[in-house]
């Protein structure tokens, strides 16, 4: 019983071991999932707010052209006004300004401002298509300026420091040691966990050569726009990295530039399932505590079925020792045990009264026995006095019945010779011995009689 019960418990607690694991799973695929959804919005909310930054300026550069002053107040305005913002220019082709790009080649070359020239619409510029020492670590939004006649005329370029950047979304990441990374359509970081190799794009690089098989298919997979996960091993142990394309949200107004960029989000194996450990501990712990408050049930059962079976083994030891009044304990239950206990009790009291009958029976036929050894013994001496008797009887017979036979035997052979007289002698004296011979008898047939009486009685 105890290990049927066990064995249920045992499937019961694995089925629920395994079903936790997949839910756990499952519920930390969807967290991580949401968790890059988050990282991606959160990125999206900082290009959005520039965007929207830029966009109010925008306006008035529009409108004070001829105010290279307030076109620069503009420009320190914004910078000031959005703390994503590094940098501002506001910047005019060169056949309609002489203003010169601080740049150390010619910005009207560079895609910052060849892009919304061509287009006509705002671009974001990832940043290793710009130029110059500082552009590596800037992601630039360029707008492209228009002047009355709806012609091109110049570009409002914004900066976004891709330091600051992945410090905005670090602050903001999901768990004490997740991670976020960010690759542009040419396969380099604009958001990475150290932020210091922002500006040295190649020793990232060297790093994902020397890393892993898993971690170069990660980044392959994210250059290739693929969204899933993927277990790689980074350092001394495993993490999870959750990749998808990074996409913009449509609104109203907004250009709906494809960047072509992957965002990612990287989790330690051991945080990523500490959920699921400290679930699989608790029923570990569960089923320790079913597993023990089993035992104890078991034992307590098993000790109470086995009190009346006990009962009974001590009370047939006594009945065998000749305890035959030994009383068994009524039972109520009508399990097998309690049936068992009311058939030995009914045995029992069978047995004793069958032995009290027996020992009854013992007790009368030992005083029957009594009493036939005391009759065989006074018969015993009876029979010795008889033949003591008889014996005493013979040897006083002997002496007149030899006097007679002489007697007889003399008168036969002298009766002729002899007178009357003589003959009366004899004969007087053959009757006194046989007087005596008859009273001898008499007392023979006396005590016979006597003891016939006695034997009666």
């Amino acid at each position: 019983m105890a290990g049927a019960v066990g064995l249920l418990l045992t499937i019961a607690l694995s089925v629920v071991l395994g079903y936790t694991r997949k839910v756990m799973r499952e519920e930390s695929q969807q967290n991580a999932s949401e968790a890059l959804d988050y990282t991606i919005q959160s990125i999206d909310n900082v290009l959005f707010s520039v965007e929207q930054s830029a966009g109010n300026i925008y306006w008035d550069v529009l409108a004070h052209l001829d105010d290279r002053e307030r076109m620069l107040s503009d420009a320190r305005k914004l910078v000031e006004v959005n703390p994503y913002v590094s940098g501002c220019e506001i910047v005019m082709r060169p056949d309609t300004t002489q203003a010169e790009s601080p740049d150390k080649q010619p910005y009207y070359k560079q895609e910052w401002f060849t892009c919304p020239i061509e287009t006509g619409f705002p671009c974001w510029i990832e940043p290793m298509k710009m130029m110059g020492p500082e552009s590596s670590k800037m992601v630039v939004y360029s707008m492209p300026i228009y002047n009355k006649e709806r012609s091109v005329i110049g570009v409002m370029r914004v900066d976004v420091s891709t330091v600051h950047l992945t410090k905005i979304v670090h602050s903001s990441k999901p768990t004490p040691k997740a991670r976020t990374l960010l690759m542009d359509a040419n396969g380099y970081f604009v958001v990475y966990p150290d932020s210091s190799l922002l500006l040295h794009q190649a020793e990232i690089m060297n790093r994902l050569a020397e890393a892993d098989g898993s971690v170069k298919k990660t980044r392959d997979a994210m250059y290739a726009g693929e969204t899933g996960y993927r277990r790689v091993l980074l350092g001394d142990g495993y993490s999870y990295v959750f990749f998808r394309p990074f996409s913009r949200t449509l609104l109203p107004g907004r250009t709906d530039q494809q960047l072509n960029w992957s965002a990612a989000i990287v989790f330690p194996e051991e945080e990523l399932k500490g959920d699921f450990i400290r679930m699989h501990n608790i029923v570990v712990a569960i089923a320790v505590g079913c597993w023990v408050l089993l035992f104890l049930l078991c034992l307590y059962v098993t000790r109470r079925q086995l009190k009346p079976l006990r009962m009974l083994s001590n009370s047939a030891q006594r009945i065998a020792e000749g305890q035959y009044d030994e009383v068994v304990p009524y039972n109520k239950h009508h399990d097998e045990v309690g049936t068992l206990q009311k058939s030995y009790r009914k045995m029992q009291m069978s047995l004793a009264d069958y032995m009290g009958r027996l020992q009854q029976l013992t007790t009368s036929l030992q005083e029957r026995g009594r009493g036939l050894e005391e009759a065989y013994e006074q018969a015993k001496e009876d029979e010795r006095m008889k033949t003591a008797v008889l014996h005493n009887m013979s040897n006083k017979m002997i002496t007149p019945a030899n006097a007679i036979n002489d007697l007889v035997e003399y008168l036969s052979n002298n009766y002729r010779s002899m007178d009357e007289k003589e003959v009366a002698v004899h004969v007087r004296k053959i009757q006194r011995q046989s007087q005596t011979v008859t009273q001898l008898l008499d007392q023979l047939l006396e005590a016979s009689k006597n003891t016939n009486t006695q034997k009666d009685e």
